[in-house]
């Protein structure tokens, strides 16, 4: 079944009349727990406060009585300011220090008017962000978070800010993380892909693994103590077990990739408990991810309250990609339910042979002289998409005379801009492109969260790179598409 929805139900009713807004008059606290509370004075009259982490919300007479309120509800209150007190008197320098491996802008409370803060967990050379700034036209200040040192340097040469490290040695609790608004994540498929070892299939993998799910519920304190979802609820204290500790429950397992699944509800969770008062969560996998481990992710949203999580299988090649690419996505808003369709109303679809200026009816050779099972040959058709590119791309036999795809080909078939940035050898940029999400199903995703029409970006960005196709008079005009892919930041200090 490609498309899996579960619904969520309706978020807890709140006595505060107007919602909440970042950055307005009121103020910001944290209670023991390490949920915010919002307090400010209404328009009607009387103070009010209101904890999004539980649900709950109360209007008082005044400010001190509604200050009060809040403290029985969760326990002593630590006043939040617009930037950490101690970054005020510090130099640039030991701002920096304070705020790694952070930007130093991210120290200060995000305004009005100022882009949404997104971190891109595993973001490999750039695919999500093309589909969000480039394809979508959304401004936001993202910051990439990549292991493999050329992706790291990919994604920097093509104007995003860039951390290289692993997720796990990072902490949720940062105080530069608290205006996070959304996060993205792509954990390594190997495991849950059906080539391969398939690891993270294996029973007592997902046992050892979906019961780690649960050391991160304590941990963040995600279990109801009172009420249920869809009514006010309170919830169990967080435990003492640090992330650290946290992860060391997966020290059973046979496989280290399918362990990262639990970075999801790790940073979603503790982002949370810091404070963070995040709206948006996206998800990329494999089509293969085990149905257990879909309703462990699905269910940390239920629980801390989320108004709408959905898992949905997207072939990029449904959205203008020459290539098939079919993964699993999940899409999560905490405040509201999307109206617009991540689908469009029929495929977009590219024709390889087209999209290149290569010949139809040309062979391609992915195994060499080798005759393994399902074949090792296929041929550019018209009017269609090749099969999934992976990291072998690099090599393909391409006519009769054993040719290769440039790389600015093997960027085009994957969706990439034909003048993507790629650092490193030929095999590392392939393997970089070869595991990118497709900016086409990044900007349908981003624009179902965020309540952007899709559909006209994808089309100029389809008619930019694949004129043969897309271009005037053969897509219609193309729109004029938003934002360009190196984002405007707002300067700070």
């Amino acid at each position: 079944m490609d498309q899996l929805f579960f619904p969520l139900a309706e978020p807890a009713a709140a006595n505060v009349v107007t919602p909440y807004v970042a950055g307005d008059d009121g103020d910001d606290w944290l209670n023991k727990h390490g949920h915010r509370v919002h307090l400010r004075e209404e328009a009607g009259g009387g103070w009010s406060w209101g904890c999004r982490a539980c649900g709950l919300s109360g209007l008082g007479g005044d400010r001190d009585e509604a200050l009060g309120d809040a403290e029985q509800h969760g326990g002593y209150l630590e006043k939040l300011t617009k930037a950490p007190p101690e970054a005020e008197a510090l130099s640039a320098e030991e701002r920096a220090v304070l705020a790694g491996p952070w930007p130093v802008r991210w120290l200060r409370k995000r305004m009005p008017g100022d882009p949404i803060r997104v971190i891109n967990f595993f973001a490999g050379c750039g695919g999500w962000c093309v589909g969000i700034r480039r394809v979508l036209g959304v401004e936001v200040d993202m910051v990439c978070v990549e292991m493999n040192a050329d992706a790291c340097a990919t994604s920097r040469a093509a104007g995003c800010t860039a951390i290289q490290a692993d997720v796990r040695d990072l902490d949720p609790g940062h105080i530069a993380l608290r205006d996070t608004t959304g996060v993205i994540f792509s954990p390594p498929c190997v495991d849950w892909a059906l080539v391969g070892k398939r690891l993270g299939h294996l029973p007592e993998n997902l046992r050892i693994l979906t019961r780690a799910f649960d050391d991160v519920r304590e941990a963040a304190g995600n279990i109801p103590a009172t009420g249920m979802p869809g009514q006010p609820m309170t919830y169990r204290a967080p435990s003492l077990l640090s992330w650290a500790e946290v992860r060391e429950s997966l020290a059973g397992m046979t496989t280290k990739t399918a362990q990262l699944m639990l970075e999801i509800p790790i940073w979603t969770l503790g982002l949370q408990l810091a404070g963070a008062e995040l709206e948006f969560v996206s998800v990329e996998q494999s089509a293969h991810l085990p149905e257990e481990i879909r309703m462990e992710v699905w269910c940390d949203f239920e629980l801390a309250g989320w108004q709408f999580a959905q898992w949905t299988v997207l072939d990029a090649a449904d959205y203008g990609s020459p290539s098939h690419r079919r993964r699993l996505f999940l899409a999560a808003s905490r405040s509201a339910t999307p109206t617009l369709p991540i689908r469009p109303e029929e495929p977009i679809v590219t024709g390889a042979p087209e999209a290149l200026g290569r010949p139809v009816g040309l062979e391609v050779t992915t195994r060499g002289a080798r005759k393994t099972s399902g074949g090792n040959k296929f041929v550019l058709k018209a009017g269609q998409p090749i099969p999934g590119v992976t990291s072998k791309v690099r090599s393909w036999d391409v006519g009769e005379h054993g040719g290769r795809f440039t790389l600015r080909e093997i960027a085009l078939l994957v969706q990439l801009p034909g003048d993507h940035p790629g650092v490193g050898s030929r095999s590392s940029v392939a393997q970089q492109d070869a595991d990118i999400v497709a900016p086409g199903c990044s900007a349908a995703v981003w624009g179902h969260l965020l309540g952007v029409p899709w559909v006209p970006g994808l089309r100029a960005y389809l008619a930019e790179q694949y004129p043969a196709v897309h271009g005037v008079g053969r897509a219609g005009v193309p729109v004029q598409r938003g934002a360009s892919n190196t984002p405007s930041m707002p300067t700070l200090w």
